[in-house]
């Protein structure tokens, strides 16, 4: 903020946050398989167990003024917290999912995936005494066509559900998203190199997300786009590389929030912040790894 004598002062909080989370569940499969005239079926049926516990406190810490020009620190441990801000919770979410996968071969050249599953998710928060049960379910669909012996092209979509995050404030709604998906893999040198690439987007609902005032709210959507490009080689006998890189442009569509835009009296404004760029999601990114394998356990190590 700018001062009379032509300075300018930046005004500051922190956030003390002390979080516990504890992450519980398994999965269980079974595989079956069944022919149908010309069709031949692989079906994979089962079930998610889950259980997530969050227990929080989070307090908002009001830090002196700094000189934007001639910082000087003031600062003192510890710091005054801010009344009507802090916020705690102790917070369990539940999962149970059902699901049934069927790959189909319809010819030589053909397969095809269908697919579904059935969230049921209840959550509750001892602190703020709420309560919800969610239940919804999620297709999946997708195809690969086998051009050529060593060219596959691929697509899929897909939707999921999972429950909100136990730091949003108000109704706590779950987060859904949906995925598509285009691809094609190439097999080079008999089968020692194999190259991807996809192309999908990704689009989420209801995502939390902390705004200027210190509150964590589902205040926001967000849309991914992005393109994939993967190289795996076998270099020597047992020995193999991996060469992967990705590019995401994702933006936030839906985000608005309450910002102070003057100290004396304390003025807030809504802005309007969709179309930034969503926080955490890196534009490029690029891995490498060599690793060796044994064929005869059938084992990998890196």
């Amino acid at each position: 903020f700018p001062t009379p004598d032509g300075s300018a002062v930046v005004t500051r909080s922190l956030l003390l946050l002390d979080d516990r989370q504890d992450i519980l569940g398994n999965q269980f499969e079974a595989l079956w398989t069944a022919n149908t005239g010309p069709l031949q079926h692989r079906l994979v049926t089962g079930f998610e167990l889950a259980r997530y516990e969050d227990i929080y406190s989070l307090d908002v810490a009001l830090l002196p003024v700094i000189d934007l020009f001639n910082p000087v620190e003031f600062a003192t441990d510890p710091p005054p917290v801010i009344p009507g801000l802090s916020s705690n919770g102790d917070s369990r979410s539940q999962i149970l999912a059902p699901y049934l996968i069927d790959e189909i071969s319809v010819s030589d050249r053909w397969r095809f995936l269908v697919g579904a599953r059935y969230d049921e998710i209840d959550f509750d928060d001892k602190v703020s005494q709420t309560s919800r049960s969610h239940g919804k379910l999620s297709p999946l669909l997708g195809g690969v066509f086998e051009a050529t012996s060593n060219l596959h092209l691929y697509a899929n979509f897909a939707q999921s559900f999972a429950p909100p995050s136990p730091r949003v404030t108000g109704e706590a709604l779950p987060e859904e998203s949906q995925q598509i998906e285009l691809g094609a893999r190439q097999e080079l040198m008999d089968g020692r190199m194999k190259l991807t690439a996809a192309a999908y987007e990704i689009e989420r609902e209801n995502i939390a997300i902390p705004d200027d005032n210190s509150f964590t709210q589902q205040v926001g959507d967000q849309r991914s786009r992005g393109l994939e490009l993967e190289v795996a080689m076998e270099l020597v006998d047992g020995l193999h590389g991996l060469l992967v890189y990705g590019y995401t442009d994702s933006v936030l569509t839906r985000f608005t929030e309450s910002v102070l835009v003057a100290l004396d009296p304390p003025t807030y404004m809504t802005i309007d912040r969709s179309g930034n760029q969503a926080a955490f999601a890196p534009e490029h990114l690029a891995r490498c790894l060599l690793y060796t394998s044994d064929a005869a356990d059938d084992s990998i190590r890196v």
